[in-house]
This record gives C-alpha cells, sequence and structure tokens, in this order.
C-alpha cells in the first residue's frame, strides 16, 4: 500500500468531529403524551437501545466517510487488480550470455530466466518504463519500453556466446533509470551467475534508492568440459602446400580420452583422443591457397556452445624476401628460421646474383626498412614495411626522412629522460608472446595529425599506455604500402626482443600483418572486431547479413561462428572466426545470495519462485484507488442521510392529535 500524496492523511483530524459531536451533543427533551403508566419503563427501555444503536451507526458512517475522503485524497494505491500506480522505471538485466545456453531437461537456462522475467513484468502497470539489457549482447542500444513491449523483448531474446559482466551491466542499467525514469526506480537482475561473470570484490556503486533485486533459474549447477586453448601452426596461418599442426587443450570434468575431430569445409581431416591432462595434437593437411573455414568439436554436452571452436584460415604462399648481405644477427636467424619453417621465401644476397625488383629487402634496423611483398596490394616502388627506431639518437632524423618517403605521416621521438626500463604490459595475437618483456630504451610514435593518429592499430603496449608496437594500415588514396613501427631498436641493450625466443614469432607475426594474413586470429564472441575501408556487408554464422559501410568496427559478434566481411561486388575481404571463452565449470555457478555480496549493499537475493513476484513490487503494489474510495464515500453519505432522517422519532399518523390520545388515555381508563 502506497500513498502518493501523503501529506492529505493530515486531514483525518476531522475525524475527532463527528466523534466530538456525538458524546457532547446537547440534549434535547420534549414533552410527549404517554399510554398507561405501566408501559412507561419498557417503551423507554426500548426506544434508548434503539436510539443509541442508530445513533453508533452514524457515528460510524461519518468517521468512514471522512476517512475515505481522506484516503482518496492522499492518493492511496490498493491491489485492485494490477500495478498501474505509481508510474514506476525498472531495469530488466536478463544474463542471455553462454551459461544461459546449458540444457537442463531439455530447456535451456534461458528458458528458466525468461519465466523470471515474465513474472517480474506482469506485475508492471501500463504506465510503467521498462530497460530491457541483455547482458549477453552488450553492443545494444537499449531504450525505455511498456511492459507488453518489454515483454515481446524477452521472449525473443536468444543465447549468445559471450560471457558477460554483470557488474557493468548493473551500472549501466544504474545510469539509465537515473538519466529518464520515473521517482519510483529498480533494478532486476536475472542470471545464472557464472563465476567469471562477477569480480569477486563489490565494484558496483549505485544510488542507495534504487534496491537492486537478484534471482536466478532455481536449476542445479552441473559439470562441463569445452574447448579451451588452441593453437594453429603456431600461432599462425598456415602456408599453401605445408602440413601444419593444431594443438588443443579441453578443460572442464572429464578432460581425459575425449575425442578431438577437425573439420574442415565439412570434412572431418583429422581426430585425436585427449590425454589425462586434456591436450590433443592434429594435423592439418596441405591446403591449397584460399579461405578455409573450419571447427574443431567434442562430443556435445549440456552447454554445447563451448563444444566446438571455429576456424577461419586464410591459406597463402609463403611471401618473398630478400636478405640484405648484412643483417642484425638476430633478425638473419629469425629469417632463416622462418624460411626453414616454410613460413616465408628467403633469397641471400649476393650469393643469388643482384637483387629483383620484387623481392622485399630485410635490412639493418634504422638504417633501412624491412621491405614485406603482399599480394596485388603491392604499389609500385613502395612496400609494406617494418621499421625499428634507430640504435643511435643521430640517426633518428634519417629515419624519419625513411618515412617521410614511404607517406605515413609518422615519426619516431625521443622520450623524455626520466622514463626509465618498463615492461610490455599486453600485446594483440599475434604478438601475445611480447606481453612482460622487458624495454630499456624506447622512443614515441608521434602522428603528424589527429587523423593519422585514429588510424593506427596498437599492437603492444606499455604500462603508461603509450604503443611500442603500432600497425598503420595501407590507405591507396596517399599510396600508404602499410607500417609496423617498432619504439625500440633491434639491439639487445634497449631490449629483450633481440636475445628472446619471441624474435621468431615476432617477425611472423610482423610479415603476416603487412602481408594483410588474419587468418587464425580468433576473437572472444561479444568483442568488436576492425573493418576495412571497402567492407560493406558482414554476414554471420546463421546467414544473418549486416550493412556496414562507413562504419569502423564491428560489434554484433554474440554468436559463435565466421564471420564474412565483403565488399560492394560481393568479394570476400576478410573471415574472423569469434568463439567463446575459454570453457566454463557450471559447478562454480554461484547462487543469488552469494550473487548478491558480490554486488554490494544495494542487493537484495530473491531463491524462490513463488517469493520473486512479490518481491519485484514490493514498493507498489495495485492500483490508485480515489475512483471508488470517493463513491464508496457518495453512497455512505445517502446511506447516512437516510439513517438520520428516519432517526427523528416516528410522525403523528392521519387523522390523529393530542386530543384523541386524550380520549385513548380515558378510555385505557
Amino acid at each position: 500500500m502506497t500513498f502518493l500524496a501523503p501529506l492529505m492523511l493530515l486531514a483525518g483530524v476531522a475525524l475527532a468531529i463527528p466523534i466530538f459531536l456525538h458524546l457532547f451533543r446537547r440534549r434535547s427533551e420534549s414533552v410527549q403524551a404517554f399510554p398507561a403508566l405501566r408501559y412507561l419503563k419498557r417503551t423507554t427501555r426500548e426506544r434508548a437501545r434503539i436510539v443509541r444503536l442508530r445513533q453508533l451507526l452514524l457515528l460510524a458512517l461519518r468517521l468512514a466517510v471522512i476517512a475515505l475522503v481522506v484516503l482518496a485524497g492522499a492518493r492511496i494505491v490498493l491491489p485492485l487488480g494490477g500495478g498501474d500506480q505509481p508510474p514506476a522505471g525498472t531495469a530488466l538485466i536478463i544474463d542471455n550470455g553462454i551459461a544461459s545456453a546449458r540444457v537442463v531437461d531439455g530447456r535451456e537456462i534461458l528458458d528458466h530466466l525468461k519465466e523470471r522475467a515474465l513474472a517480474a513484468l506482469d506485475r508492471a502497470g501500463s504506465d510503467d518504463r521498462i530497460w530491457v539489457i541483455p547482458a549477453g549482447e552488450p553492443w545494444k542500444s537499449v531504450f525505455p519500453v511498456a511492459p507488453d513491449q518489454a515483454r515481446t523483448l524477452v521472449s525473443t531474446l536468444e543465447a549468445t556466446g559471450v560471457t558477460p559482466e554483470l557488474d557493468r551491466a548493473v551500472s549501466r542499467a544504474a545510469s539509465l533509470l537515473q538519466a529518464g525514469a520515473p521517482p519510483l526506480r529498480t533494478i532486476l537482475l536475472i542470471s545464472e551467475f557464472e563465476g567469471r561473470s562477477l569480480p569477486a570484490e563489490p565494484r558496483v556503486r549505485i544510488d542507495a534508492s534504487i534496491p537492486l533485486l537478484v534471482t536466478g533459474s532455481g536449476t542445479s549447477p552441473s559439470p562441463n568440459r569445452g574447448f579451451g586453448e588452441v593453437q594453429i601452426a603456431g600461432g599462425l596461418a598456415p602456408r599453401a602446400g605445408t602440413v601444419a599442426e593444431a594443438v588443443v587443450r579441453i578443460v572442464g570434468d572429464p578432460v581425459a580420452e575425449q575425442e578431438v575431430r577437425l573439420r574442415l569445409d565439412g570434412n572431418v581431416v583429422a581426430a585425436a583422443r585427449t590425454t589425462a591432462e586434456g591436450s590433443a595434437r592434429l594435423d592439418i593437411p596441405s591446403l591449397e591457397t584460399g579461405w578455409v573455414t573450419g571447427q574443431l568439436e567434442i562430443d556435445p554436452d549440456e552447454l554445447r556452445l563451448d563444444d566446438v571452436h571455429h576456424l577461419a584460415l586464410a591459406i597463402r604462399p609463403a611471401p618473398r624476401v630478400r636478405l640484405d648481405p648484412s643483417p642484425p644477427h638476430p633478425l638473419a636467424i629469425a629469417a632463416e628460421v622462418l624460411h626453414d619453417r616454410g613460413r616465408i621465401s628467403l633469397r641471400i644476397e649476393p650469393d643469388q646474383g643482384a637483387p629483383g625488383e620484387d623481392d622485399p629487402l630485410l635490412a639493418p634496423a634504422g638504417e633501412a626498412p624491412v621491405g614485406i611483398e603482399t599480394e596485388g596490394r603491392t604499389i609500385p616502388g613502395i612496400r609494406p614495411t617494418l621499421v625499428f627506431a634507430p640504435a643511435d639518437p643521430a640517426a633518428l632524423p634519417r629515419t624519419n626522412q625513411r618515412l617521410r618517403e614511404l607517406v605515413a605521416g609518422w615519426r619516431f621521438q625521443a622520450a623524455p629522460s626520466e622514463v626509465g626500463a618498463t615492461t610490455v604490459e599486453a600485446a594483440v595475437e599475434p604478438f601475445g608472446l611480447l606481453a612482460g618483456l622487458q624495454v630499456r630504451q624506447r622512443y614515441l610514435l608521434l602522428p603528424d595529425d589527429v587523423q593519422e593518429e585514429r588510424r593506427m592499430r596498437i599492437l603492444a603496449r606499455l604500462p603508461d599506455g603509450s604503443a611500442w608496437i603500432g600497425f598503420i594500415p595501407p590507405t591507396p588514396d596517399s599510396e600508404s604500402p602499410g607500417l609496423v613501427l617498432v619504439a625500440s631498436p633491434l639491439v639487445p641493450e634497449a631490449s629483450q626482443l633481440p636475445e628472446s625466443a619471441a624474435i621468431i614469432p615476432f617477425l611472423s607475426a610482423a610479415i603476416e600483418v603487412l602481408a594483410g594474413g588474419t587468418a587464425t586470429l580468433t576473437l572472444r564472441a561479444g568483442d568488436p572486431f576492425p573493418l576495412p575501408p571497402e567492407a560493406q556487408e558482414v554476414q554471420g554464422p546463421e546467414g544473418t547479413r549486416w550493412t556496414v559501410s562507413g562504419r569502423a568496427w564491428f560489434a554484433e559478434t554474440g554468436v559463435p561462428g565466421v564471420y564474412t566481411v565483403v565488399d560492394a561486388a560481393d568479394r570476400v575481404l576478410r573471415r574472423i572466426a569469434i568463439n567463446p571463452l575459454e570453457s566454463m565449470d557450471m559447478r562454480s555457478a554461484l547462487n543469488p545470495a552469494a550473487a548478491a555480496e558480490r554486488l554490494g549493499a544495494n542487493a537484495i537475493a530473491v531463491d524462490a519462485a513463488r517469493d520473486w513476484s512479490r518481491a519485484v513490487a514490493q514498493q507498489r503494489r495495485g492500483r490508485e484507488a480515489w475512483r471508488p474510495l470517493l463513491l464508496g464515500a457518495l453512497l455512505l453519505l445517502l446511506l447516512e442521510g437516510w439513517l438520520s432522517r428516519g432517526g427523528n422519532g416516528r410522525k403523528a399518523a392521519p387523522g390523529r392529535s393530542p386530543a384523541n390520545h386524550r380520549s385513548n388515555a380515558q378510555k385505557v381508563r
């Protein structure tokens, strides 16, 4: 029960008026003719009892009329078959992430979560505004809708492969409510609460006036196993005409003796069984140049999304590389190893004659750039280039001049003297092995203008946020071939890279990036990926097509599978494999009480389904009842008037007079 105008309850003091009149009203006496004295006592007692009952009834009616008018003025809300008043704003967070795809007794967990959501919407009123926030689709825009529309949105939700961050979803919900919701606000969180979806310590800070109700599916957790780590050809694309290896690791329970199958273009081409630790190795057969899609798969269990690992392989021939007669020793060794593995086709000068115009060049860092040949994109006279900062600061102008000749719009600049040794904080695949590598000498990568700064993709970042390795993609309009810039020299005094085993995968990755290779780079479900400027459409794994002309990023990556980027002529520009995060053990799922603890003081756990619908409407139940209250007050006033009119005594019968009374008395005597 709620009062929308509680100050009107002060008018309830008017209830004292009829009570005062009833207790202290002046009694009036009238002289009447009585029948025989022996009937006087009995008549008086009966008359007094009737009068008292009528007076008490009139008092009750008058008090009820005043009370109903006061309650109507205070705008009381009563449970009268609905929940219209007061209007409320509700943020309904439904976790349709990967954990909701688990199947129990033939039904997805998401179906149970939807039932809880629909039960909450049953308590909503027609004037309410609902924000439906699918935690498994964080890229979706959210707008307030009416309850009926919210029911449609909830009913059409489908499970995704995303591992949601529920604390961020709650913070987003609080921001939406504070920005545009009615004063009465509530956040409802319905989730399976997989352990990784919430941090161990509360990070959510929301207004204390906004209650956060938390509930789950009510199902029991169960074991699960799926793909953990997958590496194809050492993290890079298989080369055309060569046999590569796929190394996989199964996590969860059970992991031993699980059959792993490799399927390419719909056909099973390899199979193996996992060891006791859950690892397995499979040979990828020799493939021809072009795109190849496929899957690694294991037998399905209750959670099927992590039982398949999708692949998109860009099979390319090894690029030809020419090695300068006197390259830095680490660069020469790495190039020879890549040549032996079939990753590059290496020419060494001067043993093989004069350099050819079409052959790229691996040259000393800081003196001449490393040229990498690309298929179909090489601009005459300009090659995709890998550039290290110079070991000698005096060579900095010459290196920057070379960058200007490549129309890159970038330059190296000496870092402030107070900047000391540091480490690589993070690096994207396939440069991930560089994370943690020590950097002793570095430069700053600076653009000539803001437009150039937006173009660079940071491949390895330092703790202060600056780029250590950056990729500037090619732009035909400016005849830029594409650059990979490294902000340190290739000498042991500058970083651990030259003396580390990471030099080999680094050089291979740099060649792959410059050659446009993105083959085995898989993204987590929910992570956006960049789009080439000529991209027109993206086709999802289920056949859905999105128009992306003019967009720099594509974010709708919730469904695991292979996404295909095409241009205006429907030519394939790129294929990207989207997979869930490392498989989860569903036995680590939190119950609502544990989830509420991680979410902070505002969170209230509701476990049982029968308590859920009552909990979501705890602050407001029903509709505003002023109309029936005023109608009831009017009816009581009519009843009071009728009773008070009949309570003033009986009227004399027609034709009778006091004289008649006296004559009757004489007759009695």
